[in-house]
């Protein structure tokens, strides 16, 4: 066989996919099976959020069996957690009962890549096993770095790499964010989206997202939802709790704001 096109081979691996593939992001707290399995039906690739919490008896691995009964679509975990040493314990034998299309595991934490740990959740979740997620077909996306390397400069510089490391391997490579307008947050309002009213209102009033929205990390500090390591960060619209973090607040005094606002009800500090 000759050399694929990257899209004819994104499209030999998804075979209902039809050009230019569309890619429905597994939001946490956002999408579900119901949504996923849409996107798929109208030729893309829909993706369940999977989680992040993997100790026996997680809600969020009872809730992904519930959403792959209802669609077998790719499923996209979170690994920074300190519970994913269970991953092959827990997450596996749901894999394995309901062979989703495929797997995107995410935001590993440094030393678990560095102790093997990562390859052998690849291997196991890959068909037939692999010493390397390229080795067996399966390719690699990620969340845009901390330091802030602009994404039309760093995908090619990614696709540059991969060339020179995997010279003898065919990969595709799929650039995530920075490149999207109001219509990539579309499937947020969605009815069979599970985003609260609240934030639904704020999507649709915010406008110019170039200055109403902000990349930091703080946005994980403020609401304790920091799982990631550090070298990621998160776009969120900017807040009141925002706003007082760049006026020099201290974090303890914006953390007190913050939970006082939300036990009283008031959504307008948290984050979106």
């Amino acid at each position: 066989m000759g050399s694929l096109t990257a899209a004819s081979k994104l499209n030999a691996l998804f075979p209902h996919t039809v050009n230019p593939v569309i890619v429905s992001a597994p939001m946490f707290w956002t999408t579900n099976g119901v949504i996923s399995a849409e996107a798929s039906k109208a030729g893309g690739i829909g993706i369940i959020p999977a989680g992040f919490l993997f100790q026996p008896g997680s809600y969020q691995l009872t809730d992904l069996a519930t959403e792959l009964t209802a669609a077998r679509e790719t499923l996209g975990f979170i690994l920074a957690h300190p519970s994913t040493e269970h991953f092959l314990e827990t997450a596996l034998p749901i894999l394995q009962e309901h062979l989703p299309h495929a797997v995107w595991l995410f935001a590993p934490n440094p030393q678990d890549v560095a102790a093997g740990k990562i390859r052998r959740i690849i291997e196991r979740c890959t068909r037939r096993a692999s010493s390397s997620c390229t080795r067996s077909g399966v390719d690699a996306d990620g969340h845009q770095d901390a330091a802030g390397s602009g994404i039309v400069s760093l995908v090619p510089e990614v696709v540059d790499m991969l060339k020179a490391e995997f010279a003898d391997k065919e990969i595709v490579v799929l650039a995530a964010g920075g490149v999207s307008d109001g219509l990539g947050v579309a499937f947020c309002l969605t009815k069979e989206a599970w985003t609260p009213d609240f934030r639904r209102k704020l999507i649709q009033e915010t406008v110019d997202g170039g200055t109403s929205t902000i990349k930091s990390t703080f946005h994980d500090d403020i609401q304790a939802t920091a799982i990631r390591p550090s070298v990621y960060d998160g776009r969120a619209i900017r807040g009141p709790y925002y706003e007082d973090h760049v006026a020099g607040v201290s974090f303890e005094e914006n953390l007190k704001r913050y939970e006082a606002a939300k036990e009283n009800k008031d959504n307008s500090r948290l984050v979106t």
